[in-house]
């Protein structure tokens, strides 16, 4: 069973931006704003285009928590993250969220930015001071079953002599991020314990990881297959045109 069980939800039709007086967010949903003063203004909201969603697992993007951290400070970069991603957080473990304020996701890059740089200059004492106290890192676990690990037997006790009929599934620790935010500071913490490197791809610039437990050497310069089908195609063709 995997460590983490995560599953997040992005709008087919991407996001759009609304600066607006007339609207708030409030658990992942627009809502009305009552008792304006005049011309009062929402910093702005970014809004799903449409209620179509489709469900996909960040746990299959590595270094996301770089990529939140790599788009503009601006409802723009927010924007262009959440047609890609999806928003960062809703309600109580709801997925389909389809409003955030830009003013709080822009408060939460800002936050992994300072985590990464100080990660990345080795201040570990600021950077676990700022991880716990500032309640980055809090989290859900759950105990599950853990179909991988059968059954074990328990010793027989006078209300059950026949040991065989005592039985018990294997129990396993299972890490539940409740929203987009959560994920990315897990892998954050993940990436920030372990002895792996953050790499950037030499064709698309996107970051992704290599050494132990990674699965890439630290030669890779290529963030999947296809990068490095394109790099090589590229090459090839500018020698076919320069000849």
């Amino acid at each position: 069973m995997e460590l983490i069980e995560f599953q997040w939800a992005r709008c087919l039709d991407g996001y759009e931006v609304i600066q607006s007086r007339s609207v708030s967010v409030e658990g992942g949903r627009m809502i009305a704003v009552a008792h304006q003063e005049p011309g009062e203004l929402v910093s702005g909201v970014i809004v799903a285009k449409s209620e179509r969603f489709e469900v996909f697992r960040p746990t299959e993007i590595p270094a996301l928590f770089r990529r939140f951290a790599d788009v503009p400070a601006s409802a723009e970069g927010m924007r262009a993250f959440a047609d890609k991603f999806g928003l960062l957080e809703g309600g109580d473990r709801e997925i389909l969220v389809r409003a955030n304020a830009v003013e709080g996701m822009l408060v939460q890059r800002a936050a992994i930015c300072r985590a990464i740089d100080l990660f990345e200059a080795g201040d570990s004492m600021e950077l676990l001071a700022n991880f716990n106290n500032e309640g980055w890192g809090r989290l859900r676990i759950e105990l599950r079953f853990d179909p991988s690990g059968g059954l074990r037997l328990l010793p027989p006790t006078e209300t059950y002599l026949n040991q065989y009929q005592r039985v018990a599934y294997k129990l396993t620790a299972v890490l539940v991020p409740a929203s987009l935010i959560q994920f990315l500071w897990l892998q954050f913490a993940l990436h920030a314990q372990s002895d792996a490197k953050l790499w950037r791809c030499e064709h698309c610039g996107d970051p992704f990881t290599v050494g132990s437990g990674t699965g890439r050497r630290e030669t890779a310069k290529f963030c999947s297959n296809a990068c490095k089908v394109a790099a090589f195609r590229a090459r090839h063709g500018r020698r076919n045109v320069n000849a």
